[in-house]
């Protein structure tokens, strides 16, 4: 699989590209960080100690790399310890 993001389909698709989410988390590339943004965006980050993710019970790649994605921009960004439940 290619390590280029498809900026024409859903950004979620890209999620199941294994090489753009393993650039991402090796820091090569910010292309999950406009995502993670929307999502934290109602989220009061300075008021949080750490963070749970819990990436779901089927293991898919989605869940997975999402998962590890937000962990990843929320450790980078907002300097917070991230705690991983694989269910």
């Amino acid at each position: 699989m290619s390590s280029k993001f498809d900026a024409k389909s859903s950004l979620f698709v890209n999620f199941y590209n294994a090489d753009l989410v393993h650039d991402y988390l090796r820091g090569l590339n910010n292309v999950f960080d406009t995502c993670c943004e929307k999502l934290l965006s109602e989220v009061d980050i300075g008021e949080i100690d750490s963070f749970g993710i819990s990436v779901g019970a089927d293991y898919s790649l989605m869940q997975v790399h999402a998962g590890l994605v937000l962990g990843h921009y929320i450790k980078k960004y907002y300097k917070k310890r991230n705690f991983y439940r694989w269910q």
